[in-house]
């Protein structure tokens, strides 16, 4: 199982790895409801699994499910976004810089952020926007978080970057034991858990960091 995500209405969205001609391989999402017994199989090709299942890319990452009535994937042709009886893939065609998306979030406002190929942006109004300070698209971060009070923070290869809302906060090899990493979430007490590949660094709700 890849990823598991449940929404405020008790639907989870489980991806899955299927078999087929002696190999394994990601096949999309399968939706599940508690309230119903009705299962859907979102992937690539003739859907299955229910006759409202959509179009989704197999290999989908992860999933955000906190803009009402919307799933969010990250997948290697960009965001897609699933809700209202639709499957809308967001590549380069659609504003997303480098297609590749590695990370998505749904941040404060109704933002939903994307970690692509090219550095991050959000989607906004019905358009994308990735004008960011140079620092912030060459730290080009992987995995995305939101913290207790609504910044936006990024991890990759190239440190920590963080927005507050207004201005950008760049955390490099100057102020961190380590300065590339994989992934990160954050708790509701306020911190936040980055993942190296060695060590887990503890972003304090002081900003303090602690390995």
């Amino acid at each position: 199982m890849p990823f598991l995500g449940i929404s405020d209405d008790e639907t989870a969205w489980v991806a899955v790895r299927v078999e087929e001609n002696g190999q394994v391989r990601r096949k999309g999402v399968v939706q599940l409801s508690a309230r119903t017994e009705e299962v859907l199989h979102h992937h690539y090709g003739q859907p299955a699994g229910g006759s409202g299942a959509l179009q989704l890319p197999d290999d989908v990452n992860n999933v955000d499910l906190a803009q009402s009535g919307f799933a969010w994937f990250s997948s290697v042709v960009g965001a897609v976004r699933l809700g209202n009886s639709q499957s809308v893939t967001f590549g380069e065609a659609r504003g997303v810089r480098g297609e590749v998306v590695s990370d998505v979030l749904v941040g404060t406002g109704n933002r939903v952020w994307v970690a692509a190929a090219e550095g991050p942006g959000y989607y906004f109004r019905q358009t994308f926007e990735f004008r960011m300070p140079q620092a912030v698209r060459a730290a080009r971060p992987l995995a995305l978080a939101l913290d207790a009070v609504g910044d936006v923070w990024g991890a990759g290869g190239n440190g920590l970057v963080r927005f507050d809302g207004t201005d950008w906060q760049i955390y490099g090899a100057d102020v961190l034991p380590v300065s590339s990493f994989v992934d990160l979430e954050a708790d509701p007490e306020g911190r936040l858990w980055v993942l190296a590949e060695d060590r887990v660094l503890i972003v304090g709700p002081g900003r303090r960091i602690e390995e």
